[in-house]
């Protein structure tokens, strides 16, 4: 007991002046301060780490889906497909139907009740008559039906990926020697199933039966 109050004295007479006081007050803050820089630095590496976290996550999902969705483009082009396609512009439609087979789309072609036979390779459009290919002259960019072309197209490009439970909408939106092209490729669990594209006012729909 007489230790215990000869401590108390000691530290009451230590806190009577005035500079301990200040010097005891200060270590206070600078300790305090010191506990809150440290809980600072660790919440800030927790949060750091989460983030690097789901940036690590997102970027291995959306690589994932990339090459998911590049495996389909390969298995479009590789393919032979049934096709089904609409070509609108302001005063026209189109219809397509057909199938295409080593590179080739052979089909029949529906405007305003009359139907043409047809053929497209390597983006130019033929009338077929008598088995003769005569170069066909319609008021649309025959090669924007052509998916040799679009492939080529989108190539470099970076898509905008709508993600959904059931299909996948890829967007391109980009220019070419002044002209816009808005493409929108649809795509299941297993391949690509429709293909819209808008440019220089017309609207090109492309189906593709797997």
């Amino acid at each position: 007991m007489k230790n215990y109050k000869e401590k108390f004295n000691n530290y009451k007479e230590f806190m009577s002046n005035p500079r301990n006081k200040a010097l005891v007050k200060l270590g206070g803050y600078f300790l305090f301060f010191l506990i809150l820089f440290i809980l600072a630095t660790i919440a800030n590496g927790m949060k750091k780490n989460n983030l690097s976290n789901n940036v690590k996550t997102t970027t291995t999902t959306t690589t994932k889906v990339v090459e998911n969705f590049n495996l389909k483009l390969n298995k479009l082009l590789e393919n032979n497909h049934d096709i089904s396609y609409e070509i609108n512009g302001d005063n026209f439609n189109y219809k397509i139907n057909g199938n295409i087979k080593d590179k080739v789309l052979n089909g029949y072609l529906e405007n305003n009740n009359e139907i043409k036979k047809i053929k497209l390779y390597e983006s130019t459009l033929y009338e077929v008559s008598n088995d003769i290919d005569n170069i066909a002259n319609f008021n649309f960019d025959s090669s924007l039906i052509d998916i040799y072309n679009i492939i080529g197209l989108i190539e470099l490009e970076r898509p905008f990926i709508n993600n959904s439970d059931v299909v996948k909408t890829y967007e391109y939106n980009f220019n070419i020697d002044g002209l816009d092209y808005l493409i929108n490729i649809y795509a299941n669990e297993d391949n690509i199933e429709k293909i819209i594209i808008n440019s220089n006012n017309i609207e090109y729909i492309l189906n593709f039966d797997n």
